[in-house]
C-alpha cells in the first residue's frame, strides 16, 4: 500500500473500531482495555505514516489531556471509566488543534443519542443479558458518542470529504 493510499485505510480501521466499541458499549456496557489499546496503537502507527514526529507528539497531548480530564470525570461519577479511555484513545489519532473540533462532535452526536435513548431506555433495559444488570443498561452508553464524534472529527481532518480544516 502506497502512502497516498493510507489516510483511506486508516479511515476504515478506525471506522471499524469505533463500530466495535459502539456494539460493546450498547450491549455489553464495556468499553475493553484491548479495544483502548488497539485504538491507540493504531493512531500513533497512522499519525507516524501519514505526519511526521510532531504531530505524533502533538497527538499524544491531546490524549494525555483527554485523559486527565476523563478521570476527573470519572471520579465525578459523570462518565464511566471504559468512556474515559476509549475518548483519550481517539484522541491520539488527532493533534491537540483538533481538541476542541473533537469535544463538540462528541458533544453534539451525544445529544442526539440522548434524545433517541430517553424514550427507549426502558426497552433497551429489558435486552440487558441479566435482569439485575438492567439498571446498568437504563444509562446512555455515551461510547457511542464517543465513537461516532472520534470518528467523524478524523475523518474530517483528513479532507477526504474535501473539508480539510
Amino acid at each position: 500500500m502506497d502512502s497516498a493510499n493510507f489516510p483511506v485505510f486508516a479511515n476504515l480501521v478506525l471506522a471499524a473500531q469505533c463500530c466495535i466499541a459502539a456494539y460493546m458499549d450498547f450491549r455489553h456496557r464495556q468499553l475493553p482495555n484491548f479495544l483502548c489499546l488497539s485504538v491507540f496503537g493504531t493512531g500513533i502507527v497512522a499519525g507516524l505514516v501519514t505526519h511526521d514526529i510532531t504531530w505524533v507528539g502533538l497527538s499524544l497531548a491531546h490524549a494525555v489531556l483527554a485523559l486527565l480530564v476523563g478521570i476527573a470525570l470519572f471520579a465525578g461519577a459523570v462518565i464511566g471509566g471504559g468512556d474515559a479511555k476509549f475518548y483519550a484513545a481517539l484522541a491520539v489519532w488527532l493533534p491537540l488543534k483538533y481538541g476542541f473540533l473533537m469535544l463538540g462532535a462528541v458533544a453534539v452526536f451525544g445529544f442526539i443519542l440522548a434524545l433517541a435513548w430517553f424514550p427507549l431506555r426502558a426497552r433497551i433495559a429489558a435486552m440487558a443479558p441479566d435482569p439485575a444488570t438492567a439498571k446498568e443498561f437504563r444509562k446512555v452508553p455515551f461510547g457511542l458518542a464517543i465513537a461516532a464524534g472520534g470518528w467523524f472529527t478524523y475523518f474530517v481532518s483528513t479532507g477526504l470529504w474535501g473539508l480539510q480544516l
